[in-house]
């Protein structure tokens, strides 16, 4: 019985915590924007901003890996042309947030997803 106790315990502290960690278009749209004025020079790497910069570039990087393992181009999510940065796709996401604010409660990485779909769809 103190098991269980604990058992749901703990659960019910990383459930918790694990909603925290949820994060959505808006989220997004916030690193991507910080993201995009690096990328034009308009403000420096300073702790927080360097944060969202890495997070919306990696963010980028690993849906495009995720989008490259799925073998039979059919299946893919969206195909872009060889040769898009992280600095482009960050930009496409961030416009498509900031034109379409009905999005933005879901989850981040949708979202990144839908928007990309948009500029490269798979034929």
């Amino acid at each position: 019985m103190k098991f269980l106790v604990l058992f749901f315990f703990f659960v019910s502290i990383v459930s918790a915590h694990g909603a925290e960690l949820k994060s959505d278009g808006n989220e997004l749209l916030s690193k991507c924007g910080m993201a995009v004025r690096f990328a034009d020079g308009q403000t420096t790497m300073n702790s927080p901003s360097s944060y969202d910069v890495g997070f919306c570039y990696g963010l980028m990087r690993g849906i495009f890996a995720l989008n490259e393992l799925r073998a039979d181009k059919k299946d893919r999510y969206f195909c872009p042309p060889d040769g898009v940065t992280n600095s482009q796709a960050a930009r496409i996401v961030y416009k498509r947030l900031n034109d379409s604010p009905e999005i933005l409660h879901f989850d981040e990485s949708v979202v990144a997803i839908v928007a990309l779909q948009m500029p490269f769809p798979c034929k």
